[in-house]
């Protein structure tokens, strides 16, 4: 009896401490492209409808939420916020630099465009529409608010 009881709670308790796996993170990688080209720099945000977001960076069209300290994401459905960048900027941050450098600071083509989007492998390919950039600028726009002197 005690036999049948243990191999009954056994299962039972590795699943309650082992939190059934729902937030568990896995490495995304894939390529992002905007109008059909493939991005030379950016930023994804991807905001699940539970759990800690992940982030990851965009160079030469491709994204890994595992590098640079990312930790993966969790599965699932997600708001994605994508900003691109026509170059990737040049840190500025060294004086020297800054003075040789006029006018290497990229201004973004866009800001936190959304999409809706879901995770379910370790691959997602993203295709941003040519629009996303009027898209932005309208919901910056709107965002301001028209009651300001």
């Amino acid at each position: 009896m005690s036999i049948l009881r243990f191999s009954v709670l056994l299962p039972l308790s590795l699943l309650v401490l082992s939190g059934c796996g729902g937030s568990q993170k896995t490495a995304v990688t894939g390529s992002v492209t905007y109008d059909g080209e493939p991005v030379a720099f950016g930023e994804l945000i991807f905001v699940p409808e539970s759990g800690p977001q992940g982030s990851a960076t965009i160079r030469d069209g491709k994204y890994n939420t595992a590098e640079e300290d990312g930790q993966g994401i969790v599965p699932g459905p997600h708001r994605v916020l994508v900003t691109v960048y026509p170059y990737e900027p040049i840190d500025t941050t060294d004086d020297e630099t800054a003075e040789t450098m006029e006018g290497a600071a990229a201004e973004p083509l866009f800001v936190n465009y959304e999409m809706s989007l879901q995770v379910s492998g370790s691959t997602l390919d993203i295709s941003v529409p040519a629009d996303a950039k009027d898209a932005s600028a309208r919901a910056t726009a709107d965002s301001v608010s028209s009651d300001d002197p």
